[in-house]
């Protein structure tokens, strides 16, 4: 997009030089009206998102984990003490967090923050202190911060996206014909000729790909799951995840497929998937033997 920009400034600055050029003038005019259906076609497939990246969906899921842990511990500890009414208002299962918006997942987490900063006297002799919550809401604050939104990738549709993508064609083509056109000012103008050429060089198209983003925890005690070796079987895709349970893998293909977990290639884990296209697509493994 930025040199569809830089060409059509340049183009503006210099309209004087090929005023009495009705051919240029001509494919000029075109290309405007042919970049500007490319801009729209571009805001509607949201393909303007710069801001979206793995470490926004990270971020959630730290949150989302943090959030459902600490909530069920003051859910115990509120039910113990007959307190039923503020444990009701506590979201205790990392889903509640991770599977709404972003805006909803932070939301939720500050509401659960607030609830158990009111009632801390409550909860201090347990281990949620004023020193977690702190560090809960660094968290939050980091996730909110984090520019990028799942949402709005997820709102991509195929329709749109190819909508976008074809939008290129007939401004490319229009682009081509005015350096065909330029080429007659080498002589009489080459200040001018070499500024257009300088900035007809075609962007790459960055078309978002399809991911699986796996976050895996032991049964027993919801400790990451580290170098767990993953597979899915149709999409030929293997990778393993990091320190912090997290292993992710991009340009899979949507559909149906069969997920596989191994440890040390012993096998503790299969499931059934069903891969989303164009979008992020989540799953937390509990791997039951751990």
């Amino acid at each position: 997009m930025a040199m569809f920009l830089g060409l059509e400034k340049e183009l503006n600055d210099s309209s004087d030089i090929y005023a009495n050029d009705p051919d240029l003038k001509a494919e000029v005019d075109a290309f405007k009206v042919d970049k500007a259906k490319n801009e729209q076609a571009s805001n509607a497939a949201h393909i303007i998102n710069t801001g979206f990246s793995a470490e926004k969906l990270a971020a959630k899921m730290v949150v989302a984990e943090e959030a459902a842990i600490i909530s069920g511990k003051a859910f115990v500890k509120f039910s113990n003490l007959n307190k039923i009414i503020i444990a009701k208002k506590l979201l205790i299962t990392t889903t509640d967090y991770s599977h709404v918006s972003d805006i909803e997942c932070a939301k939720r987490a500050q509401n659960a923050h607030d609830l158990l900063l009111v009632n801390i006297d409550d909860l201090k002799a347990g281990t949620i202190t004023e020193e977690r919550l702190i560090e809960f809401q660094k968290n939050i604050e980091l996730f909110k911060n984090l520019k990028g939104t799942a949402v709005q990738v997820q709102e991509v549709s195929p329709e749109l996206t190819k909508a976008f993508k074809q939008s290129f064609a007939p401004v490319k083509r229009r682009v081509k014909q005015i350096k065909l056109l330029v080429a007659d000012y080498v002589v009489k103008e080459p200040d001018f000729y070499k500024r257009v050429m300088a900035c007809t060089k075609l962007p790459v198209i960055h078309v978002l790909h399809t991911k699986v983003m796996i976050n895996a925890v032991a049964k027993s005690t919801g400790s990451p799951v580290a170098e767990l070796q993953l597979s899915l079987i149709k999409a030929k895709k293997t990778w393993i995840t990091d320190k912090d349970g997290i292993g992710e893998i991009e340009g899979v293909k949507n559909g149906k497929d069969v997920l596989t977990a191994k440890l040390k290639d012993e096998i503790v884990l299969t499931l059934d998937v069903w891969i989303k296209q164009s979008t992020t697509n989540l799953y937390k493994l509990v791997i039951e033997s751990l």
